[in-house]
């Protein structure tokens, strides 16, 4: 990488279309096929959270692409990047409240399961979220079939340095490991 270059959102969603299954959505500065109709969907949310302009590439993200899912042909791999597109959930329709009683709002689901003559034998969640009390960067929840309640924590930085590492996985995060 050259000295100072930085990756932008353009360059990781064309990543992130590489991988097998993801669709990316279009918001209304999508770079080819702008959906001006969801600009006010985003701003009302924007105003309604306003903690998440602190991190541009996340609002790049909701006016560019507004969205994105990957899924694999068995359906054992689903990563949904809420937004505002028909591609992903709509991240105000979301089961429950947008933002949870510790002030995090999820932003994506990543859900795994293993299947096995028809069954599911395993399945973990990795789900992602931004505090909107101020505390600044990318929290992180895990769950399995067999541990839930587990608190939130620390990720990363900012959404971009997170699609980084998702893209980076494959789209695939690790299954976690509770002690």
């Amino acid at each position: 990488m050259l000295k100072g270059y930085k990756v932008g959102i353009d360059d990781l969603f064309n990543q992130l279309g590489s991988i097998p299954g993801a669709k990316t959505g279009k918001g209304p500065r999508h770079p080819t096929q702008p959906a001006n109709e969801i600009q006010k969907s985003i701003d009302d949310f924007l105003l309604s959270y306003p903690a998440l302009r602190n991190d541009p590439g996340y609002v790049d993200f909701l006016e560019k692409y507004a969205g994105a899912y990957i899924e694999n042909e068995d359906q054992t791999q689903i990563v949904d990047i809420l937004g505002f597109s028909n591609v992903s959930t709509h991240i105000i329709d979301m089961e429950g409240p947008v933002v949870n009683e510790h002030g995090f709002l999820i932003f994506a689901q990543c859900i795994y399961s293993s299947i096995h003559d028809g069954k599911l034998t395993d399945s973990y969640e990795h789900d992602f979220a931004f505090s909107v009390t101020g505390a600044e960067g990318i929290y992180w929840i895990s769950t399995t079939l067999h541990t839930q309640n587990q608190p939130f924590i620390f990720y990363a930085e900012n959404f971009l340095q997170w699609l980084r590492n998702l893209i980076s996985a494959g789209g695939i995060f690790e299954r976690p490991h509770f002690k």
